[in-house]
C-alpha cells in the first residue's frame, strides 16, 4: 500500500472469530495518519436480503461528514484546512464526474446528498417547474419518501422504472418490445448498468495519489447479489484505470468455509 497510484485487492479468509477485521482496523489509523480515506462495508445476515443497504449505509455516512463539515464552515466553526479544502475540492470534483442528474440518482442511495448538494436539488426543482408540461420529466426530487427503495426495487425486480429515466431512455415508444417481461428486464439492467457506472465515477472522485481510499468489505459472504455486482464493477473499473489514476484499494474479508458462496467475487 505504499504506493498509492496502485490498485489492490487483498482477501483475507479464515473462521469465525479468528481477528479477520480486527488485523484490518489495526492498520486503519497508520494508513489514516498517511492521508488515506477508509471506509468501511460490514456485511451481516440481516441485511443479505436488503440489496445495496450496507454500500447505502457507508457512502452515506461519509458524505453526511463532508456536509457536517461544510456547515461548520459555513458558521464560522474552525475546521481543519487540510480538511474542509479536501471536502470543498472532492465535492467539485463529484459535481463535474456525476452531473446533477447523476447526483439526484445517487441521492436515492446516499440521502446526505441532498444536503451536501443543495443548490442542484434546487436546480431540478426549477428545471421541472420550467418544464413545457409534456407530462415526462428526466428527474424528480419532490418524492423524499422514495429513498433507496426505488433503486433497490428496481435492481431486485425491474418493476418500476426509476424517476430519472423517461420513456424515450430505453426506447419504449418506438414499439421496439411486445413482450412486458423483457423490457421490464431491460429496464432493471438499464438501470444496474447506470449505478455503476455513477459509483465507478464517484470512487474517481472522491480518490486520489493525495488521498486514496481503502474500502473494507467484512464478511463479505453475507453480501446480497446486487452488492456484488456493484464491487465487481468497481474492482474492474480501477484495474482498467493508468497506473497513476488507481487511487483506491480493496480489502475483503470472509468466511473460508462461505467461499464458495461468493466464488464470483473472489475468483
Amino acid at each position: 500500500l505504499a504506493e498509492s497510484n496502485v490498485s489492490t485487492v487483498v482477501l483475507i479468509g479464515g473462521d469465525p472469530g479468528a481477528g479477520k477485521s480486527t488485523l484490518v482496523h489495526a492498520i486503519k489509523e497508520p494508513i489514516c495518519n498517511h492521508g488515506w480515506r477508509f471506509l468501511s462495508c460490514k456485511f451481516d445476515r440481516l441485511t443479505e436480503n436488503q440489496p445495496l443497504s450496507t454500500i447505502s449505509s457507508t457512502f452515506n455516512e461519509f458524505f453526511q461528514r463532508f456536509a457536517t463539515i461544510l456547515s461548520e464552515v459555513e458558521d464560522g466553526i474552525r475546521v481543519d484546512d487540510a480538511v474542509s479544502q479536501y471536502v470543498r475540492r472532492t465535492t467539485s470534483l463529484i459535481e463535474t464526474h456525476l452531473s446533477a442528474p447523476g447526483i439526484v440518482f445517487l441521492s436515492n442511495l446516499i440521502p446526505s446528498f441532498r444536503s451536501l448538494f443543495p443548490n442542484v436539488f434546487q436546480r431540478v426543482v426549477v428545471d421541472n417547474e420550467d418544464s413545457d408540461g409534456d407530462g415526462e420529466q428526466r428527474v424528480s426530487v419532490e418524492n423524499e419518501d422514495s429513498d433507496f427503495d426505488d433503486v433497490q426495487k428496481e435492481t431486485s425486480h425491474g418493476s418500476e422504472r426509476h424517476a430519472s429515466f423517461n420513456s424515450d431512455d430505453i426506447g419504449a415508444n418506438n414499439n421496439d418490445f411486445v413482450d412486458d417481461d423483457s423490457c421490464d428486464c431491460l429496464v432493471s439492467e438499464t438501470i444496474k448498468n447506470r449505478l455503476h457506472y455513477l459509483f465507478q465515477e464517484l470512487t474517481q472522485a472522491i480518490s486520489s495519489p493525495d488521498a486514496p481510499i481503502m474500502l473494507f468489505l467484512d464478511d463479505l459472504q453475507w453480501a446480497d447479489k446486487e452488492s456484488l455486482e456493484l464491487l465487481t464493477s468497481l474492482i474492474v473499473d480501477v484495474d482498467q484505470l493508468d497506473a497513476h489514476q488507481r487511487c483506491i484499494s480493496f480489502v475483503v474479508t470472509y468466511r473460508s468455509n462461505e467461499k464458495d458462496k461468493n466464488q464470483s467475487l473472489v475468483d
